[in-house]
């Protein structure tokens, strides 16, 4: 990943609403979309499933330049004390734009959803997706 990637985990259904039930018991969407449970021999406190995680939202973004020729880079970067300001300039005037994707799914990355599907690199289509 670059530094212009940024995730976050959220808690879709509404933090404290029911969720789906998973191997027979009632899960309900807590804080980051982290579940948790409630047993009966303390049915005050609640458990939260650290393997399951359901909502991230994921942002990348990028600017693009043009190509700059060796001569010009050579010309506009002199080996003499870097200047922030003046970089910042250069790279101002050779930007041709920018863009910023946005991703919404089921869980954060290596964690199980609700419908008990992995999230992984495999960049594969799922039956629910």
């Amino acid at each position: 990943f670059t530094g212009n990637h940024l995730g976050m985990d959220l808690p879709v259904g509404g933090c404290g609403n029911t969720g789906p039930s998973v191997n027979g018991e009632q899960l309900f969407v807590g804080p980051a979309g982290m579940p948790y449970k409630f047993t009966r021999e303390n049915p005050t406190e609640p458990i939260f499933m650290k393997e399951i995680q359901h909502g991230h939202l994921y942002m990348l973004w990028e600017n693009f330049y043009r190509r700059t020729s060796k001569q010009e880079d050579d010309e506009n970067n002199p080996a003499q004390e870097y200047d922030a300001e003046a970089s910042m300039r250069r790279s101002a005037s050779r930007a041709v734009g920018s863009a910023v994707l946005l991703g919404f799914e089921t869980s954060s990355p290596m964690k199980l959803n609700f419908f008990g599907e992995w999230h992984t690199i495999s960049s594969k289509s799922h039956d629910i997706s």
